[in-house]
This record gives structure tokens, C-alpha cells and sequence, in this order.
């Protein structure tokens, strides 16, 4: 199986360079792309994709959904952007596409969700996620626990949800 690195925004923004890796295809998703702000990232990026060392892709629709209820099922999926979603549909894809997709992100989420789905990644900055993490909210004023991972504030006492790995 060939291998290929996807690239999610934080891999650019902690400072990886795809014009230095030569000898594996590259890709970035549409949406990863768009979360690129900083002018010298941004020119790396588009400066790769104009000489052939970073393709731009768009996952199925169908496999975005199909990550969206895993996400769920972690309790990630409000830690998800768009962009976070796209990447891991993107290596979905390209596993059907006989492909042995890496994705190169700093993102515990990303990582979280990706593990559970059997997709590889690899962190630029940070020493990543060692096990698969099923997240709890809770309320750190009053305590209270919550299972939806659709509210974000405390029904009881309005305080903003935090999340933590359940035991």
C-alpha cells in the first residue's frame, strides 16, 4: 500500500514544510487550506501546490458524515472544526482508494477520532494521544455531568462545560 501524508493546518502552523519531503505524495484538504491565515504559511502552502508537491482535495460528503458520528460517539465532535472533519473523511476516502493515509496534526481530536476510525497520524509539536479518550463534560462550578455534547454551558448553573477523559 503507498503511503500518503495529509497535511491538517496545524502541521503548517508548527512549522512543517512540505516542499522538503520529495519522495511521498502530500495532501491538504480544501478546508485545511482555508484555515491557513498567515501570509508566509499560506505562500509555502500554494507555492507547494503550484509545483506538484501538495495536492488539494475535497472528501465525500458520505464519509464526512460517517466521521461526524464516530466523533460523536468520542464526545469530539464539538472540538472538530469543519476543516479537522475534512481531514479524517479525506484519509477515509483514500483508505478505499487503497492508500495508506498519514495525518500529520497536533490535534488530540483529530488524533482521538482518528485512532478509533484506524487511521495512522503523527504530531509535528506535541507527543500525541497514546490510547483512544472517551470524554465526559462536566460542570467545573457545580459538577454536574452531562452525556450531550450538544450543550455547552451548565443547565443548572450557566458555567461553560469542560471536558475530561472518562476513567
Amino acid at each position: 500500500m503507498k503511503r500518503v501524508l495529509i497535511l491538517d493546518s496545524s502541521a503548517i502552523m508548527n512549522g512543517y514544510n512540505p516542499l522538503l519531503v520529495t519522495n511521498c505524495r502530500q495532501i491538504i484538504s480544501v478546508d485545511a487550506l482555508n484555515e491557513i491565515l498567515k501570509d508566509d504559511e499560506k505562500a509555502l502552502v500554494e507555492y507547494a501546490i503550484e509545483i506538484d508537491r501538495l495536492e488539494k482535495a475535497t472528501p465525500k460528503p458520505e464519509t464526512i458524515m460517517k466521521v461526524e458520528e464516530v466523533a460523536r460517539k468520542t464526545n469530539d465532535r464539538k472540538y472538530l472544526s469543519n476543516s479537522d472533519l475534512s481531514i479524517l473523511a479525506l484519509a477515509l476516502d483514500l483508505i478505499e482508494e487503497g492508500w495508506n493515509p498519514v495525518i500529520l496534526t497536533d490535534d488530540f481530536s483529530i488524533q482521538n477520532v482518528a485512532k478509533v476510525l484506524g487511521i495512522e497520524y503523527a504530531p509535528i509539536a506535541t507527543r500525541g494521544i497514546r490510547k483512544v479518550i472517551n470524554w465526559k463534560l462536566y460542570c467545573p462550578a457545580c459538577g454536574r455531568r452531562y452525556e450531550d455534547e450538544d450543550i455547552s454551558e451548565c443547565n443548572v448553573c450557566g458555567t461553560k462545560l469542560k471536558r475530561k477523559p472518562r476513567p
